[in-house]
């Protein structure tokens, strides 16, 4: 794949070269002009000193302290990205903030002062940088986020609850800037402030941030919405017959949108919702949850029930047995998860003999592949035949490239009506030019052995990123003619409202691109605030599949007894109220035939 890169074509420089000219403070809301100090009350730890320690010179950038001529800042810490790395974490600026010891509660307080210096992001204004903030240099991050710096010297603030199993004496930091563009960033502050619990997030200041195409009136939004009613859209025609097949006139047709065609789905937690020796959920929210899912979605995929080390046939039974009640299709994940860590674990005990007899442990996954596969035919639509293909290609290594194919085909055979997918993340989501390269390789490779059926993208994000980038990547996949699916989103952002919105574009222009298929957030719940209500995020997504994408109207059949319309492909609901007040209701389901013809009895 060619490196990841904000700019393509002539038309998107003068999109992006317009934005930045227009206002400086493109990216975020608030510019530096004088120090500004965190709110009184806490305990200000420093950085580790020791810092080029930490952070030796590589082939791609080199940091040194350095004096500027500044009053305000005259000694910085200076980070030169002179080589693009094709992956996220080839570049990181770690740090250390030792004797912090935060406790599980307390609220903490992240402050950095920088600037871009110079920068081939975009048109040259801006720099960018990831922030990954956590217990310790192992532990999963407490928060990301993603800031967007300009010339002048600004200051970002970044608040959070800390949370998990143990309190810490030490935290870390680390900075990446691995798969972008080549810039020069200079940092003058760096401190953490421990409110312990004498602050809520909420009373800290949080510097908003904000991205390429997030404006109202930004070009893209017209393009997309022209594309959504272009391809989303269809003409469709209802006639009304009595029992004699003599034409109704004049009767009264409501007529709603009961279900897309286009996949707006989720995954559900089959294991935590229908084992009931599961006690981490209440009866009472577990209900909740499922009548959520039954609410937004009309396809769901089980986030772990499927895989072949917590495949339990008890549980799967109960729960494809919920999702055919209400008629919801479902995605089958996953069959082979290239590392033996996934596996059964009979099979991981097994490992090193697998290792040296490759061909019987092929004769292993292709056995597991059928036998599985072949589970609910009729109502599993995909199968994740192969999961994570580039970064976990242990099983590959074993097996051969060729042996990969083999699994594709023994999928199709077990279960001829389910697309086979390839299942990968940071196709659209991060700056890994790198893995888009390899997936691209993997995907070229199943299509010329004619062993692939969908395209199958994670999506998740550790910061929002321009829309129009995200168009021209689907754009890339869109080549190989297949479908393309979003089958994991989440959106790792602690700004309620910058998640929303970007949420909402993000959305907005998958569904308008017309090689997409099916949205799916990976955990629903995502959209829930503590008290079970709809959070920002999820009132933009309810308003978009319930509001802006649905199609509503009443009219009349004319003298042939016909009715028009325009609406979203899909399902409809349709009302008859005849002239002598005889009513009836039908569901109408317009994929099969355009034109439908109801008779009255």
């Amino acid at each position: 794949m060619p490196k990841v890169r904000l700019l393509k074509t002539k038309k998107m420089l003068t999109f992006i070269s317009t934005l930045m000219l227009s206002s400086l403070v493109m990216v975020q809301t608030a510019i530096a002009v004088e120090k500004e100090t965190a709110p009184q009350g806490g305990k200000v730890v420093q950085y580790k000193p020791a810092l080029l320690n930490l952070v030796p010179n590589n082939e791609f950038a080199t940091i040194a302290k350095t004096t500027i001529d500044n009053k305000q800042y005259p000694e910085v810490l200076d980070i030169n990205v002179f080589k693009k790395s094709a992956k996220i974490w080839g570049i990181q600026v770690p740090f250390a903030f030792d004797d912090a010891n935060v406790a599980i509660g307390d609220v903490v307080l992240f402050k950095i002062v920088a600037r871009s210096v110079k920068s081939e992001i975009a048109d040259g204004s801006v720099g960018q940088m990831d922030l990954f903030f956590r217990y310790n240099q192992k532990g999963k991050p407490l928060v990301n986020k993603r800031l967007m710096l300009t010339k002048q010297w600004q200051t970002f603030f970044v608040p959070v609850k800390t949370k998990g199993k143990t309190a810490t004496k030490n935290m870390r930091l680390a900075l990446l800037l691995g798969g972008l563009e080549k810039q020069q960033i200079q940092i003058a502050e760096l401190e953490l402030v421990n409110y312990q619990q004498q602050q809520t997030v909420a009373s800290l200041p949080m510097t908003k941030m904000k991205y390429f195409g997030h404006q109202a009136d930004a070009p893209w939004r017209a393009e997309a919405n022209a594309r959504i009613e272009e391809t989303r859209k269809a003409d469709y025609a209802i006639k009304l017959v009595d029992a004699n097949n003599q034409t109704v006139t004049n009767a009264k047709i409501d007529i709603e949108l009961n279900r897309h065609d286009y996949g707006f789905g989720c995954g559900l937690k089959a294991l935590e919702l229908f084992d009931n020796k599961r006690k981490n959920l209440t009866e009472e929210q577990k209900q909740q949850q499922l009548n959520n899912i039954e609410e937004m979605c009309n396809l769901v995929v089980y986030n772990n029930a499927l895989k072949w080390r917590y495949y339990k046939p008890e549980v799967i039974e109960k729960a494809m047995q919920w999702t055919a009640e209400r008629d919801l299709k479902v995605r089958g994940h996953a069959l082979v998860w290239g590392r033996f860590r996934s596996a059964h674990k009979d099979i991981e005990k097994q490992q090193e003999y697998f290792k040296k007899h490759p061909e019987e442990f092929q004769q292993e996954l292709i056995k597991h592949v059928k036998e599985f596969a072949s589970l609910y035919p009729e109502q599993i639509i995909d199968w994740d035949v192969i999961n994570e293909p580039s970064p976990e290609h242990h099983f590959v290594d074993i097996v051969g490239k060729e042996a990969s194919i083999e699994w594709l085909k023994a999928a199709k055979e077990a279960n001829p009506n389910a697309q086979r997918c390839a299942n990968d993340y940071g196709i659209v989501s991060r700056y890994d030019a790198w893995h888009q390269d390899a997936y691209y390789d993997w995907m070229k490779f199943y299509t010329d052995n004619n062993a692939i059926d969908k395209v199958c993208v994670q999506g998740h994000y550790q910061g929002p990123m321009p829309i129009s980038e995200i168009y021209d990547r689907l754009n890339r996949f869109a080549e190989f003619g297949l479908p393309i699916s979003m089958t994991e989103f989440d959106f790792f952002e602690i700004d309620e409202e910058l998640k929303a919105k970007f949420t909402n574009d993000l959305i907005t222009v998958f569904f308008s691109h017309p090689s997409t298929d099916a949205f799916m957030h990976w955990n629903l719940t995502d959209l829930y605030n503590e008290q079970g209500e709809l959070n920002l995020s999820g009132q933009v997504y309810d308003k978009l599949i319930h509001e802006t994408w649905h199609t509503k109207l009443t009219s009349n059949t004319n003298n042939s007894g016909e009715l028009s319309f325009r609406g979203f492909k899909g399902r409809y609901e349709v009302t008859v109220t005849q002239v002598n007040g005889k009513q009836s209701t039908h569901l109408i389901d317009f994929a099969k035939q355009a034109s439908q013809q109801i008779t009255l009895k």
